[in-house]
């Protein structure tokens, strides 16, 4: 069943009084803006947006929730005029009425008629289909008419024939108070009628108009809007500042030779709305000599472990130190100096520390029938012992040659 979205604000003025669209108009006063951009973010959800399902048989309908297809219990063919004229059941076109032929008469089901008739009480009763949607031509209009197709049967010649005539009424709605337009709201006044100084809850007030429905014709209702106002008073004096001087301090650093003389002060306020007492303080500019003063050492990372050999686990590491003194009321540089640390590692015993290989030998065959020759060497190994490298042993090594 076809279904537009903008009916969900106009058509269903007519609620009840069409088949098929029955979205309802919620809420009873538009915010400030275009209606029928309401409608369209509203119709956003839905897909289709009109919901059509191009099924007679329900209501389809676009809702916050997105698409709906109520069932109805509408008029609808199935296209079998034997089985009777036709109702929506359970969202299909399932309810038939039975053998539409009374009488003598007998259904041909080739031709979709009644035949055999002697009189017209041997054809079909009047059939009488639905009321249509009732065309209102505007927003606010009350009265309009809504029509229906009434088939009649007649016998003629021994065969029911049918004919059509269509069927008007009068049909009406209230249309009272709906809002037909755009809300137009004025500016706010200055926010005004404040108990005090410190007082942040006010008034103010602005004109708005609604377009409304009133006898069937859109007009213009003005009206005066009043609102709550706030101002934000915080910090506002409210009476005589009463101050102490303090003694010289607020030094920012040893070096620091600038301070401030503190001055201590009592000012009634506003604060949330009430006067109170706030303390605040002000500063003098007082000084201090400094020079001479230690501030300090600076010192760098320590550098990498240093070994008198491979074999040794235990080394020495060294870093630069800088020492500080306070100059002119700054933090500076009295000398340099060299901090020294023992470090270590873990212990290298057996590991091999010198290599030394001799020359290799004269290139002999390995086999009678040669093909494969091989030459050696000898070679000292040392290795750590006590953290000394130390001669410990001597191989000889084998590797293939070319034959001569």
């Amino acid at each position: 069943m076809r279904c537009e979205v903008a009916l969900a604000f106009a058509a269903a003025l007519a609620s009840g009084l069409g088949v098929g669209c029955s979205l309802e108009r919620s809420g009873t006063m538009a915010e400030e803006g275009d209606v029928n951009a309401e409608l369209a973010n509203f119709g956003t959800i839905c897909d289709p947006p009109n919901c059509d399902d191009g099924n007679p048989c329900t209501d389809d309908a676009c809702t916050p929730q997105g698409c709906q297809h109520a069932p109805n219990r509408g008029d609808c063919n199935d296209r079998n005029f034997c089985n009777g004229f036709d109702t929506c059941t359970d969202g299909s076109c399932s309810e038939h009425g039975g053998d539409p032929c009374p009488g003598q008469s007998f259904c041909a089901p080739e031709d979709g008629v009644c035949r055999g008739c002697k009189d017209n009480s041997d054809c079909p009763q009047p059939a009488f289909g639905s009321w249509s949607t009732c065309d209102y031509g505007g927003f606010c209009d009350e009265t309009a008419t809504r029509s229906r197709t009434v088939t009649a049967f007649a016998c003629v010649a021994g065969t029911c024939e049918a004919s059509e005539r269509t069927e008007t009424e009068n049909c009406t709605r209230n249309t009272d108070n709906l809002i037909c337009g755009n809300i137009v709201r004025g500016n706010w006044s200055s926010c005004e009628n404040f108990s005090g100084v410190c007082d942040e809850t006010g008034q103010r007030t602005r004109p708005v108009t609604v377009p409304t429905c009133r006898n069937g014709s859109c007009e213009n209702v003005t009206d005066t809007e009043t609102g709550a106002c706030t101002r934000d008073t915080d910090s506002v004096p409210c009476g005589s500042e009463n101050c102490t001087d303090g003694p010289c301090e607020g030094f920012s650093s040893l070096c620091d030779e600038s301070g401030t003389l503190t001055r201590a002060c009592t000012q009634p306020t506003c604060m949330n709305g009430r006067c109170e007492n706030v303390s605040s303080s002000d500063t003098v500019a007082c000084s201090r000599n400094t020079d001479g003063n230690d501030c300090g050492t600076s010192c760098d990372n320590f550098g990498p472990c240093s070994y008198s050999g491979f074999c040794a686990e235990n080394g020495t590491q060294e870093r630069t130190c800088t020492d500080l003194e306070c100059t002119g009321g700054s933090c500076a540089s009295a000398g340099t100096r060299t901090e020294t640390q023992n470090c270590s590692r873990n212990s290298r015993e057996g590991f091999e520390c010198d290599r030394n290989e001799g020359p290799y030998g004269t290139c002999e065959p390995v086999s009678v029938s040669g093909g494969l020759c091989e030459h050696e060497r000898t070679v000292d190994i040392s290795e750590c012992m006590n953290e000394m490298c130390e001669f410990d042993r001597q191989i000889t090594e084998i590797d293939d040659c070319s034959c001569p």
